[in-house]
């Protein structure tokens, strides 16, 4: 089986290695795409998805071996290969997403927050309703 081949397919399908993901859980959708995935390499689904643990494993071990102690100053050394790289582009490229997926929902947030404000100067056309509500808002953020 041709690992590289099995990286780039499982790759384009974050829900099967992504937890964030709203359709992670739902084991009929992840079934399918193993099943699209085992027939691309022309395989069983099993043994891609034994692959797939054995690779995933893999990286998880030595990500965790390469951690340092705090304050060690020198780098360690790590066997890099091809999928090794590709997984921790992916693990920062999620890391990424997920901050900016963070600041979103806060920025929406801060719009629903704003528009109830609004909401409440037009029904009530009342300043000093106005002025505790900002105040209010400029106390949550």
């Amino acid at each position: 089986m041709n690992d590289s081949k099995l990286f780039e397919l499982v790759r384009q399908h974050p829900i099967l290695f992504n937890v964030k993901h709203h359709q992670y859980k739902d084991a009929n959708v992840r079934d399918n795409i193993w099943i699209e995935i085992a027939a691309s390499l022309k395989q069983q689904v099993g043994d891609c998805k034994h692959r797939w643990k054995n690779i995933r494993d893999t990286f998880m071990r030595h990500k965790k071996a390469s951690k340092l102690p705090t304050g060690s100053a020198r780098s360690k050394k790590l066997e890099n290969g091809l999928i090794y790289n590709d997984l921790m582009i992916i693990i920062s490229v999620l890391t990424f997403l997920c901050c900016i997926c963070d600041l979103f929902f806060a920025y929406i947030r801060l719009l629903r927050n704003t528009l109830a404000v609004i909401t409440q100067i037009e029904k009530n056309h009342n300043w000093l309703s106005v002025t505790n509500s900002l105040k209010m808002l400029k106390k949550k953020y």
